[in-house]
């Protein structure tokens, strides 16, 4: 007998991916490859600044108290009436600087300045002028950030205010502005 004659089989087509398919996974291979990327870029750039905060905290010319507390501030007799400190002599090292901030004119003003080694700013308001106060400084810190300091005339007194900074005695900088809430800055 012959055999039993068997219809032709269906060819069934199998897509295996559409084009959405494909899309979707070149996307998805893309954004991993970036962010894989960008993830070893940050962990570079975050070993980078770790040596450099490890190099900054072994350096001679930082003082180990940069990050302490703030030293104490005390007021300054007028400066008209004591004159500044002399400058230690040459050759000697006192490991500090000693800064003074001077304020002349008439009436009252508002004074801000640099307070500590963190570089805070202080701000006294209604003091009488002329003004000066001192702070204390570890040598070295100046080399890095500069001081200023800013005043205001609130009396309305229309004559000049100056403001002044000292380092060790000698003159840092010196700013002069006038008329009626005159405002004037040193920096330096």
């Amino acid at each position: 007998m012959e055999p039993e004659a068997r219809p032709p089989a269906e060819t069934v087509v199998v897509e295996r991916d559409g084009p959405f398919i494909y899309r979707l996974r070149v996307f998805t291979y893309t954004v991993t490859s970036v962010a894989a990327i960008l993830f070893i870029l940050l962990v570079l750039s975050f070993a980078d600044a770790a040596r450099d905060l490890a190099r900054i905290g072994d350096s001679p010319s930082l003082p180990s108290t940069a990050l302490g507390p703030p030293p104490a501030l005390s007021p300054v007799p007028d400066p008209a009436v004591e004159p500044p400190a002399e400058p230690p002599p040459a050759g000697t090292s006192t490991g500090e600087d000693v800064i003074r901030f001077e304020v002349t004119g008439t009436g009252t003003g508002s004074v801000t300045y640099v307070a500590d080694e963190n570089f805070s700013q202080q701000q006294e308001n209604g003091v009488a002028l002329p003004w000066a106060t001192e702070i204390t400084l570890p040598n070295g810190l100046l080399d890095y950030q500069p001081l200023s300091m800013t005043a205001q005339s609130t009396s309305g007194d229309p004559g000049e205010i100056v403001c002044r900074i000292l380092r060790n005695g000698a003159l840092v900088t010196e700013s002069t502005s006038s008329g009626a809430y005159a405002v004037v800055t040193c920096s330096g």
